[in-house]
């Protein structure tokens, strides 16, 4: 069997939807290949869940610094066999070029997520897009985004969406857990709005802003819009402001950062997922939230219609204009029939259909041609 590693920066010491991708990777890479190994910058050996790869498999886990974890992967890898080497990040680039210049029979694959490569590149980092013998996007917004770039990249750009982590429940529909509604001060038949992400300025482009905007326009008043995720308190002011020009500030909760344990339960929680984006790669969130049976609305414009399938699995909205988001709420919080237990299951079965973890390992095995 081929050698195989993957290089990485997080997926356990940090939470997002890059590091749940590259659990997933991880766990899908050590079913399908035996021989391969794995290296983090930034993974501490204490963090790695054994269910999802051995620790035995990680190559100098005990190293604490990132420079000098790097020279260690370096000389491993140097002195290694001909091998395709994953990387996880195009930060890693200097480091790629490196190698691939020292021993170029090493297979360069790199995962292209979203800003991650689309953003203003540095030389080495454009280097590294076009030295890479191929590069597996997660959406074709992505791969949109990178032939904008560089047309002549099309021939070696393959499209490998983000998936439902590997146990992840396949749930059956779920009533409303009391302690989150006692926790919300949920009151008889309010709905509840929710977005999950992190709330900082860097993250503006996720669009809650436009939600809370939106809340002003609503026909269905009898609302909560729940902003689950980290925040900067700079940010979550300018939020809180904004909410009061429009008069809406009773109506929106910051539930701060979510333990892995109360994600599903918030999903369930909420009659609508909400988050308008405009520079998402794909947007993990967005296929979770159908997994746990709960109506979705996202952008036209960016990765988050690869998630939806193109408007199959949800409802897709220009995410700049505020009306259209409050109507498309308004909407969907008036359709009951949305939350009731046959919709909720049809939506479960879907999003397992077109993202479930079987078909992200199949995928993989044919693009490593295992």
């Amino acid at each position: 069997m081929s050698k195989l590693a993957f290089l990485y920066l997080s997926a356990f010491s940090t939470h997002g939807g890059i590091e749940k991708f590259n659990r997933a990777l991880m766990y899908a890479l050590g079913n399908v290949n035996s021989a391969v190994s794995f290296f983090s910058l930034y993974d501490k050996k204490e963090a790695v869940q054994d269910r999802y790869v051995s620790k035995s498999k990680f190559q100098f886990l005990e190293v604490s610094m990132t420079y000098l974890r790097l020279f260690l992967m370096g000389l491993r890898l140097l002195f290694s066999e001909k091998q395709s080497l994953i990387f996880g990040h195009i930060n890693f680039a200097p480091f790629a070029l490196l190698l691939k210049r020292i021993r170029p029979q090493h297979q360069l694959i790199l995962m292209a997520h979203g800003i991650d490569v689309w953003q203003e590149l540095s030389p080495s980092k454009r280097t590294f897009l076009e030295k890479a013998d191929e590069i597996w996007a997660v959406s074709n917004y992505t791969k949109k985004r990178l032939l904008e770039l560089e047309s002549s990249w099309k021939k070696k750009i393959k499209i490998f969406p983000n998936t439902l982590d590997p146990f992840f429940p396949k749930l059956a529909p779920a009533e409303k857990a009391d302690f989150l509604k006692e926790r919300y001060h949920l009151q008889g038949e309010e709905k509840v709005i929710l977005t999950l992400c992190r709330l900082s300025a860097a993250e503006g482009y996720k669009g809650y802003d436009r939600v809370v905007e939106a809340l002003a326009l609503l026909k269905n008043q009898d609302c909560k819009y729940l902003m689950a995720g980290k925040y900067d308190e700079e940010e979550r002011l300018r939020i809180l402001r904004l909410a009061e020009t429009r008069g809406v500030a009773e109506r929106i909760v910051f539930c701060g950062f979510l333990e892995e344990e109360e994600i599903q339960a918030h999903f369930q929680l909420a009659d609508l997922f909400v988050m308008p984006s405009t520079n998402e790669g794909f947007g993990i969130v967005f296929i979770e939230a159908l997994a746990c049976g709960t109506p979705v609305i996202a952008g036209n414009q960016d990765g988050s219609v690869d998630a939806l399938c193109n408007g199959e699995l949800g409802e897709l909205v220009n995410p700049n204009q505020v009306d259209e988001i409050a109507s498309a709420i308004d909407r969907l919080l008036d359709q009951r029939e949305l939350k009731s237990f046959e919709a909720q299951t049809e939506r479960i079965q879907k999003v397992h259909a077109k993202f479930g973890f079987p078909l992200f390992q199949d995928r993989l095995k044919e693009f490593l041609k295992l």
